[in-house]
């Protein structure tokens, strides 16, 4: 197993979820319901003490156990009717149908995708803020030429996308298909600068053929 994999073993949420389907009969939901909702970081939950984990993207990565169980999330809605669904459905979408703010997308999307308040948003803003004030320091914007032979340069541009730039992710265990690339240490969305020196470099090229033709 690999390292960044272990503390998917030492944190077993699937085996957890296998007890805690039965929904008790003055209970409004059950224990798999209330568990995937803290770790979704929804409104007035809050992780059991065995689960107390502070940080949001390693919440996000627990909840990807949840594709190898078969357990039920199961509650009462506000008319007092049960419902219920798988615990990967749940993970994924939560209650959405119901009215009910839940699940993984609803974390992502929670609001306007541009409100700095919103619990995503301002988990990206922290991290944006760290790795700026971290890079800042031992990364200046121009490498120092006297490092380079003789006639190097650089260059320095700025430009906006037509359309979204995206970077398939190399996660190997991920409760959405298809996740935008994420920088290693601070989970931020990004491209690798092989990727995107080779795409700059195809359009670059394509653009200079299209004038000589």
């Amino acid at each position: 197993m690999k390292m960044r994999h272990e503390f998917q073993a030492i944190l077993n949420l699937v085996k957890v979820l296998s007890r805690g389907e039965i929904l008790k009969r003055n209970d409004t939901e059950n224990y798999n319901k209330t568990l995937i909702d803290a770790l979704s970081n929804r409104h007035n939950t809050k992780l059991p003490p065995e689960w107390n984990i502070p940080d949001l993207y390693a919440r996000i990565q627990i909840l990807a156990q949840t594709l190898a169980s078969d357990r039920r999330v199961i509650w009462r809605d506000g008319r007092g009717r049960r419902r219920e669904t798988g615990v990967k459905e749940y993970a994924r979408t939560g209650a959405l149908q119901y009215n009910m703010p839940s699940g993984l997308f609803w974390l992502y999307h929670a609001g306007d995708p541009q409100n700095p308040l919103g619990i995503y948003q301002h988990f990206l803003r922290r991290r944006l803020r760290w790795m700026n004030e971290i890079l800042q320091y031992e990364c200046p914007s121009f490498p120092d030429p006297s490092l380079f032979p003789d006639g190097s340069w650089t260059i320095k541009t700025f430009f906006v996308l037509r359309k979204p730039y995206i970077s398939k992710d190399d996660t190997t265990f991920y409760l959405i298909d298809n996740p935008v690339k994420k920088e290693w240490v601070f989970k931020v969305p990004y491209v690798a600068p092989s990727q995107w020196k080779g795409a700059l470099r195809s359009a670059m090229v394509r653009k200079l053929v299209e004038r000589l033709a």
